[in-house]
């Protein structure tokens, strides 16, 4: 079996992301609404207080995930690139982590560099606004293949 061809992707889009989120912040504050309201405590008991402060945190976290820089992913022939904004291209290995049909979870694992090991990154992608390239990409991410390195350390070698 040969590698698929070479293929390169931008995502701008992410309205199915934002959406995702939002409703998980909804569900975080509603679920917090119905305990206040079955609750026998005071709303200023320890745990009231408490249950705010992660709601809160919560809500912070889920903007943060909503703030996405547009990426360009490549497909070489051999090995995935990720290049994020305006930034440079980074060599590493790609993961459908979630499959959702009209959207994907991407987790983009960078090589080892000289100084150590990059930080990953979490890539969402939807369909929409990618109708043209949703196959090319599917085809890719699911049959690509990181080239087989030989081991330099000469083990399975013949003498």
């Amino acid at each position: 079996m040969h590698a698929p061809a070479e293929f390169q992707l931008t995502v701008s889009r992410f309205g199915a992301w934002r959406g995702g989120l939002a409703v998980s912040g909804v569900v975080v504050w509603g679920s917090a609404c119905a305990w206040w309201s079955a609750s026998e405590r005071p709303l200023m008991s320890a745990a009231a207080g408490f249950l705010l402060l992660a709601c809160v945190a919560a809500t912070a976290s889920l903007h943060s995930l909503a703030r996405i820089p547009a990426f360009l992913l490549r497909w070489d022939g051999a090995q995935w690139h990720l290049t994020r904004g305006a930034g440079e291209p980074s060599a590493g290995s790609l993961q459908v982590a979630i499959d959702g049909g009209r959207w994907l979870l991407l987790h983009f694992v960078p090589d080892r560099t000289a100084t150590g090991r990059a930080a990953s990154h979490w890539l969402p992608v939807q369909r929409s606004g990618l109708e043209r390239d949703w196959h090319p990409l599917r085809s890719t991410l699911f049959t690509a293949r990181p080239l087989a390195v030989p081991e330099a350390s000469g083990e399975g070698r013949r003498p």
